[in-house]
């Protein structure tokens, strides 16, 4: 009888999965600063990091059809990115909790897989596992195109969708024009984007059309991830990883063919040539940790990325313009149009009796995409960069009312007027607006500081606080409980209207 992990049959889609979403990982140790003092500062912290490096890194190099220890090291992996995403809440990238939903839904499919393993027919983790990888990539990906059609990010004045654009041609060296951001293409460039994303979900739906909805994709985040000032590599390549899953099976036939008999030999290389960079990479940052060498270390990872980027985005304009070509030069007995990337909507797929539990993934992803809108959360919301505003009052959406609420912390909003704390006193000189929440969580763990603020007194009334030492509010300097931390993550609020581009964290979080 065979195990779970011999039920993970290898094949090109998991081989490509396993490359992008290690790479995918190897990004975000890269990005998030404190993961990379494993070598300088070795912490508790530091070491799970580790692991997850080495996890990734053999996600590159194993043989493609070695899916016996291919499954258990994407296995380790899953686990590893679980428990960093724990690590980093409650500010966790929109991507590491999109890698998260993906790890548990490997997970659970390895449950299921082994539950079931005495069944006939039995379901192998592929069938399993990628459905819901598809489901959760789709949720969130229409969730962060729905939350761009907003008043804010369509005015020109203030979208992220110029404030990006200026930024990448300001890191490629480009300084003038900028933008876009005057005339025809500052009016413009907003409405592209927001054009852009919701083609990409409409293309994906269709089976004859997933080619292109992919193709779309990759050139459009390829784009944007050629911003040097701002890591979207990390993001990039999760996006790229999961879009695999959309391709029709030809797409790995005709790379195969095109590289005839030395296709193994190529593919090991490829794997060995981009695991040796990530690890030269991952020492370079490492050691030049707060050191005045560090912009090296950046730039060489953004060229590594535009490398791989660059060479992705061709294969696939290459496929794409053979298809066109010819469908005679399609392999016999495939027809891109019933690869097994099959329905997303439907969720046709796991249809192996018993495993529609597993769609309990891409339903979470779903929660999470609505918790803006009804007033849980609005940090990691699927609403990354989309000038979206949700707050009582400041509500900017075009589709989605939010008039139920299921909690009003969202909405109980401080206005600082004066702070002897600096971090406090940005957000009077900004004009931003902090939930009370994150003030309290701020306040439990500073020290002491005067404060002046205005707030929505019980009769709904702003009233004008002044608080000469922090210490003396019992309610103020209460700390949020574990769960109260992570689950109730807000951004800050703009109190200008519109709602300016926010591309981090201020931080009283």
């Amino acid at each position: 009888m065979s195990s779970a992990a011999d039920e993970w049959r290898g094949d090109d889609r998991t081989a490509y999965l396993a490359v992008w979403w290690g790479l995918s990982t190897l990004f975000h140790v890269l990005n998030v600063g404190g993961s990379i003092r494993m070598f300088s500062e070795p912490t508790g912290r530091s070491w799970w990091y580790a692991v997850l490096t080495v996890s990734a890194l053999a996600m590159l190099v194993l043989p493609a059809r070695a899916w016996r220890s291919g499954a258990l090291c994407m296995g380790v992996l899953s686990v590893m990115v679980l428990i960093t995403a724990w690590i980093e809440s409650p500010v966790v990238g929109n991507h590491w909790l999109v890698s998260s939903l993906v790890s548990l839904g490997f997970l659970f499919a390895v449950v299921h897989a082994a539950a079931t393993r005495r069944a006939q027919p039995r379901a192998t983790l592929e069938q399993l596992f990628f459905p819901v990888a598809r489901g959760v990539f789709f949720v969130f990906y229409s969730f962060s195109a729905l939350a761009k059609v907003n008043r804010a990010f369509l005015d020109p004045v203030v979208s992220c969708a110029n404030f990006f654009a200026d930024e990448t041609l300001r890191s490629l060296g480009i300084d003038s024009p900028q933008t876009v951001g005057t005339g025809f293409w500052r009016q413009l460039l907003p409405i592209i984007v927001v054009l852009v994303e919701i083609g990409v979900v409409v293309l994906l739906v269709q089976r004859r059309t997933r080619v292109w909805g992919v193709l779309l994709a990759v050139l459009f985040h390829g784009l944007i991830a050629l911003d040097g000032d701002h890591p979207f590599a990390d993001f990039t390549s999760l996006v790229y990883a999961l879009l695999i899953l959309f391709l029709p099976d030809d797409f790995f036939v005709w790379v195969r063919s095109r590289l005839g008999g030395a296709s193994q030999r190529v593919s090991l290389g490829v794997r060995w040539v981009l695991a040796a960079a990530m690890v030269a990479l991952v020492l370079v940052h490492g050691l030049l940790l707060g050191n005045s060498w560090w912009d090296v270390g950046d730039d060489l990872k953004d060229s590594v990325w535009r490398c791989i980027g660059a060479v992705t985005a061709a294969v696939i304009i290459a496929y794409v313009w053979s298809l066109r070509r010819s469908r005679a030069q399609q392999v016999a007995g495939h027809e891109p149009a019933e690869s097994r990337a099959g329905s997303v909507l439907a969720f046709r797929a796991p249809v192996v009796p018993g495993a529609r539990w597993l769609l309990v993934v891409p339903l979470l992803a779903f929660l999470n995409g609505i918790t803006p809108y009804v007033g849980v959360k609005t940090a990691n919301s699927w609403n990354m960069y989309s000038n979206l505003v949700t707050a009582d009052g400041l509500e900017n959406s075009l589709l989605v009312p939010t008039v139920w609420r299921w909690t009003d912390r969202q909405d109980d909003l401080v206005r600082i007027v004066a702070s002897s704390d600096p971090v406090l006193a940005a957000y009077a000189r900004e004009s931003y607006l902090i939930p009370y929440t994150n003030l309290r969580e701020y306040a439990s763990h500073s020290p002491a500081f005067s404060l002046t603020m205005v707030r929505r007194g019980d009769d709904g009334q702003n009233q004008l606080v002044t608080i000469t030492d922090s210490r003396t509010d019992p309610e103020l300097t209460t700390p949020l409980s574990g769960w109260e931390r992570r689950v109730f993550a807000y951004r800050y609020v703009d109190s200008l209207e519109p709602a300016r581009c926010q591309p981090g964290y201020l931080p009283a979080r």
